[in-house]
């Protein structure tokens, strides 16, 4: 299956799931599934369109791991995958692992 492809300010995130065991090995116990607000860009749009024809620039990259505003986006699963769909201005930090 193809990946989605962004449209104006949206961005596509491939969610990430909770951990279930500590760097150290220890396993965590979950009552019921956690989500977490954290995910991968798989698809960013050009940005708003400007009264003259242009792009509102932003600075979020594909690939980039990124955190988001609890309620934000849509929530839609394809081919077994999950993804959110949100605007642009609802991912609040981008970072690297820390190991």
């Amino acid at each position: 299956m193809a990946e989605p492809v962004a449209e104006f300010d949206k961005v596509w995130l491939k969610l990430e799931s909770a951990p279930d065991q500590t760097s150290s090995g220890l396993l965590l116990k979950m009552e019921e599934e956690v989500k977490q607000n954290i995910g991968v860009v798989v698809s960013v749009g050009p940005g708003d369109q400007l009264d003259d024809g242009s792009y509102e620039s932003h600075s979020i990259e594909e690939g980039s791991k990124v955190i988001f505003n609890e309620h934000s986006g849509r929530e839609i699963s394809l081919g077994g995958v999950d993804y959110v769909v949100c605007k642009v201005k609802d991912v609040v930090a981008t970072f690297s692992e820390v190991e």
